[in-house]
């Protein structure tokens, strides 16, 4: 079972023991931060499912000052239930709310221009050309097409499966899909797959090297006896398969993310954080222990090479954020909201 549906699964099913034991977090003095600080960093707080209200943190890593709620405060308003993932096209940014069923589109300073709706549960918004962005969704089972200038939906793309995570090369968009354990490559001129293969037992994140190849983490399938594993597939040599890298048969890998400044790739398993060397035949070893952390969110400012990652802790107290160096040494620890799922480097 993925992280997705755990944390949807854990505050649906045990809200009301959750919220009668647990405690208040004491509230953090209020710190304005810097909004166009070269430092900046988004956080999306997706709040409980069903009942928690989505928030957004900025974090300046200049001065280690955060401040949370930004949005509500800007608009006088709340963003919705499930603040998914935030992503800018232009000068505007787009905050997917998955379980609200829409897209928030700001301004650059937080202010609330207009919102996207009909979508079903939407996941990640991803910009594929000057006026046009995909959408990923966990329920509709397919990826919905958008007009980024009109700012509404043109249509869709039938998968069969859910999608979340993808990356955009070229002149095409490649996802995965948990339910159809297939990797798709989307024609984006013509909105049609052009290509799709079987990858692995649940994969749940992908991203690109520098060398042109996508890596593929797979969760595993316990139950048909599928080891979790890293796959790799070359573009630039047709897709390509060219390797799988078999994890431990009881690892539990989440948050793929890739440094492209070092070339390594990382993920998190069992509260610890582990990098691939690309350039050493794909061997593995841990970096940083989060000591048994609820490990929620991995991304890496791709500027300063910088380790972000967030721990959820008991999924409804304020997430705990890690700030790691390039060398793997803690810089900073601080809290954002409940549920932190999203970080964004603008």
């Amino acid at each position: 079972m993925s992280l997705r549906y755990v944390a949807f699964w854990i505050s649906s099913l045990f809200v009301l023991a959750m919220v009668s034991s647990c405690t208040d977090d004491s509230p953090e003095p209020d710190k304005a931060v810097n909004k166009s600080s070269d430092n900046l960093v988004l956080i999306s707080n997706q709040g409980n499912f069903g009942w928690g209200e989505g928030t957004l943190s900025l974090y300046d890593a200049s001065n280690q000052t955060i401040e949370n709620e930004v949005y509500q405060k800007t608009n006088d308003e709340s963003l919705g239930n499930v603040f998914q993932s935030i992503t800018k096209i232009g000068s505007e940014y787009y905050m997917v709310i998955n379980n609200s069923g829409k897209i928030v589109v700001t301004d650059s300073l937080f202010k609330k221009k207009t919102e996207i709706t009909g979508f079903t549960s939407p996941r990640r918004c991803y910009q594929v050309g000057n006026s046009k962005a995909y959408v990923t969704d966990l329920y509709s089972h397919a990826i919905t097409v958008i007009n980024t200038t009109a700012n509404e939906i043109t249509g869709d793309i039938r998968i069969g499966g859910a999608t979340e995570y993808g990356v955009v090369f070229e002149d095409k968009f490649w996802c995965v899909s948990e339910d159809t354990d297939s990797l798709y490559a989307i024609d984006i001129s013509t909105n049609r797959i052009s290509f799709s293969t079987y990858v692995g037992a649940n994969p749940i994140g992908i991203e690109i090297t520098n060398d042109e190849d996508l890596i593929i983490l797979c969760a595993g399938d316990s139950e048909k006896a599928k080891r979790p594993s890293v796959v790799v597939y070359s573009i630039k040599l047709g897709p390509i398969f060219t390797l799988r890298m078999d994890l431990d048969s009881d690892a539990e890998p989440s948050n793929l993310a890739y440094s492209p400044k070092d070339n390594h790739i990382l993920f998190c398993d069992r509260g610890k954080l582990y990098q691939v060397d690309n350039d050493n035949a794909f061997e593995f070893f841990e970096v940083f222990d989060f000591e048994g952390g609820t490990m929620y969110a991995l991304d890496v400012n791709r500027e300063t090479s910088e380790i972000y990652a967030s721990d959820a802790i008991d999924f409804v107290s304020k997430s705990k954020i890690y700030r790691i160096s390039r060398g793997y040494d803690l810089l900073d620890d601080f809290s954002a909201g409940i549920i932190t799922g999203d970080f964004f480097f603008p």
